[in-house]
Protein backbone atom coordinates (compact mmCIF):
# COMPACT_ATOMS: atom_id res chain seq x y z
CA UNK A 1 0.00 0.00 0.00
CA UNK A 2 3.20 2.00 0.94
CA UNK A 3 4.61 1.76 -2.71
CA UNK A 4 0.86 2.34 -4.62
CA UNK A 5 0.52 5.57 -2.21
CA UNK A 6 4.50 6.66 -3.94
CA UNK A 7 3.25 5.66 -7.22
CA UNK A 8 0.36 7.99 -7.12
CA UNK A 9 2.17 11.04 -5.18
CA UNK A 10 5.04 10.68 -8.15
CA UNK A 11 2.79 10.19 -10.39
CA UNK A 12 2.45 14.25 -11.20
CA UNK A 13 6.26 14.24 -10.75
CA UNK A 14 6.83 11.91 -13.65
CA UNK A 15 4.30 14.15 -15.83
CA UNK A 16 6.14 17.17 -15.23
CA UNK A 17 9.98 15.21 -15.19
CA UNK A 18 8.76 14.76 -19.05
CA UNK A 19 9.14 18.30 -19.70
CA UNK A 20 12.59 18.26 -18.64
CA UNK A 21 13.65 16.75 -21.62
CA UNK A 22 15.03 19.43 -23.83
CA UNK A 23 16.06 21.66 -21.04
CA UNK A 24 19.87 22.64 -20.05
CA UNK A 25 21.57 20.93 -17.45
CA UNK A 26 21.69 24.18 -15.55
CA UNK A 27 17.91 25.06 -15.92
CA UNK A 28 17.34 21.51 -14.37
CA UNK A 29 20.04 22.37 -11.75
CA UNK A 30 18.28 24.91 -10.96
CA UNK A 31 14.83 23.80 -10.26
CA UNK A 32 16.18 22.01 -7.22
CA UNK A 33 17.10 23.33 -3.88
CA UNK A 34 19.47 20.78 -3.20
CA UNK A 35 22.46 19.83 -5.29
CA UNK A 36 23.00 16.67 -6.54
CA UNK A 37 23.93 13.32 -5.11
CA UNK A 38 25.89 12.53 -8.23
CA UNK A 39 27.34 14.52 -10.76
CA UNK A 40 29.27 13.97 -14.38
CA UNK A 41 29.92 15.71 -17.31
CA UNK A 42 26.62 14.30 -18.93
CA UNK A 43 25.05 12.89 -15.97
CA UNK A 44 22.77 14.73 -12.74
CA UNK A 45 21.33 12.11 -10.58
CA UNK A 46 18.95 13.44 -7.48
CA UNK A 47 18.46 10.97 -4.06
CA UNK A 48 16.33 10.89 -1.62
CA UNK A 49 16.54 10.20 1.71
CA UNK A 50 14.20 6.60 1.39
CA UNK A 51 16.72 5.73 -1.21
CA UNK A 52 14.63 6.93 -4.41
CA UNK A 53 16.33 8.84 -7.14
CA UNK A 54 16.12 10.77 -9.93
CA UNK A 55 18.31 11.06 -13.09
CA UNK A 56 19.09 13.14 -15.89
CA UNK A 57 21.08 11.89 -18.84
CA UNK A 58 22.46 15.02 -21.09
CA UNK A 59 23.80 15.14 -24.98
CA UNK A 60 25.34 18.35 -25.79
CA UNK A 61 23.83 19.73 -22.79
CA UNK A 62 20.22 18.91 -23.67
CA UNK A 63 18.47 16.49 -21.02
CA UNK A 64 17.29 13.55 -23.51
CA UNK A 65 16.49 11.07 -20.96
CA UNK A 66 14.90 11.22 -17.29
CA UNK A 67 15.33 8.27 -15.01
CA UNK A 68 13.58 7.57 -11.70
CA UNK A 69 14.36 4.65 -9.60
CA UNK A 70 12.23 3.00 -6.96
CA UNK A 71 14.19 1.23 -3.86
CA UNK A 72 12.81 -2.25 -2.78
CA UNK A 73 13.81 -4.70 0.35
CA UNK A 74 14.30 -7.41 -2.60
CA UNK A 75 14.50 -8.62 -6.19
CA UNK A 76 11.45 -10.56 -5.64
CA UNK A 77 9.56 -7.36 -3.99
CA UNK A 78 11.13 -5.16 -7.43
CA UNK A 79 9.90 -7.49 -9.99
CA UNK A 80 6.30 -7.61 -8.10
CA UNK A 81 6.10 -3.95 -8.62
CA UNK A 82 7.66 -3.65 -12.09
CA UNK A 83 4.83 -6.25 -13.68
CA UNK A 84 2.19 -4.00 -11.58
CA UNK A 85 3.72 -0.74 -13.06
CA UNK A 86 4.00 -2.43 -16.60
CA UNK A 87 0.91 -3.22 -16.43
CA UNK A 88 -0.49 -0.11 -15.61
CA UNK A 89 1.29 2.24 -17.74
CA UNK A 90 -0.14 0.13 -20.81
CA UNK A 91 -3.72 0.29 -19.50
CA UNK A 92 -3.51 3.95 -18.83
CA UNK A 93 -1.78 4.90 -22.51
CA UNK A 94 -3.95 2.20 -23.99
CA UNK A 95 -0.55 0.70 -25.46
CA UNK A 96 0.96 -2.70 -25.78
CA UNK A 97 4.51 -2.77 -24.62
CA UNK A 98 7.42 -4.44 -26.44
CA UNK A 99 9.84 -6.98 -23.87
CA UNK A 100 13.08 -7.61 -25.04
CA UNK A 101 17.04 -8.71 -22.90
CA UNK A 102 15.22 -7.88 -19.37
CA UNK A 103 13.76 -4.47 -20.00
CA UNK A 104 9.71 -3.43 -21.38
CA UNK A 105 9.21 -0.83 -23.35
CA UNK A 106 6.60 1.56 -24.41
CA UNK A 107 7.25 3.37 -27.80
CA UNK A 108 4.73 5.99 -29.26
CA UNK A 109 3.68 7.87 -25.80
CA UNK A 110 3.28 11.90 -26.59
CA UNK A 111 6.95 11.68 -28.19
CA UNK A 112 8.90 9.95 -25.72
CA UNK A 113 9.58 6.08 -25.40
CA UNK A 114 9.46 4.67 -21.92
CA UNK A 115 11.02 1.80 -20.49
CA UNK A 116 10.65 -0.26 -17.36
CA UNK A 117 13.07 -2.73 -16.13
CA UNK A 118 14.68 -4.14 -12.42
CA UNK A 119 18.21 -3.01 -12.09
CA UNK A 120 20.73 -3.58 -9.11
CA UNK A 121 22.99 -0.74 -8.41
CA UNK A 122 25.22 -0.21 -5.40
CA UNK A 123 23.62 -3.39 -3.54
CA UNK A 124 19.66 -2.03 -3.83
CA UNK A 125 17.13 -3.14 -5.78
CA UNK A 126 15.53 -0.55 -8.30
CA UNK A 127 12.35 -0.65 -10.57
CA UNK A 128 13.76 1.67 -13.40
CA UNK A 129 11.45 4.20 -15.04
CA UNK A 130 13.07 5.56 -18.20
CA UNK A 131 11.82 8.60 -20.22
CA UNK A 132 13.73 9.10 -23.56
CA UNK A 133 12.68 11.29 -26.78
CA UNK A 134 13.08 9.62 -29.66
Amino acid sequence: MKKLFLLLLLSPLVCFSQLDIGKTKSQIKSKFSYKPCEEGQKTLMYCSSDGNMIGYVFANNMCESVQFYTVYSSKYKADIELEKAINSFGQENNETPITRGGATSFIGVNGVGVTFSVIQFKGSHYVRQIYQAY
